[in-house]
């Protein structure tokens, strides 16, 4: 799984986690730090609970306006109805193209 991943380096990535921990829970979460991950963990709970708490509204207003989007199938049925209607309209028109100029003089 991580045989793929670009090698950085010395300590890039421990750098970038212990970045995004502190993003998310306010504090470094070193053993040499203040105090322990562990100490505070109701604090890294509640954090927790909020970005669920935001990402499941986001999630509820872009299920909400994908209901109103036209699936892959609405595309597809209305694009083949349209192409038909613009067939039909131009066999209608040479039909009275060839009329005009036969019968009419």
């Amino acid at each position: 799984m991580g045989k793929n991943r670009p090698r950085l380096p010395g300590g890039v990535y421990r750098r970038l986690i212990q970045r995004r921990l502190i993003q998310l829970f306010g504090q470094s979460v070193e053993k040499g730090a203040e105090q322990p991950y562990y100490l505070n963990m109701q604090a890294q709970i509640s954090a927790l609970e909020k970005a669920s708490s935001e990402s499941r509204d986001r999630l509820t207003r872009i299920e909400a306006r994908m209901e109103s989007l036209a699936s892959k199938e609405d595309l597809h049925r209305e694009t083949h109805n349209q192409t038909w209607r613009i067939i039909s309209v131009m066999a209608l028109l040479v039909g009275v193209v060839y009329y005009l100029a036969k019968y009419v003089h």
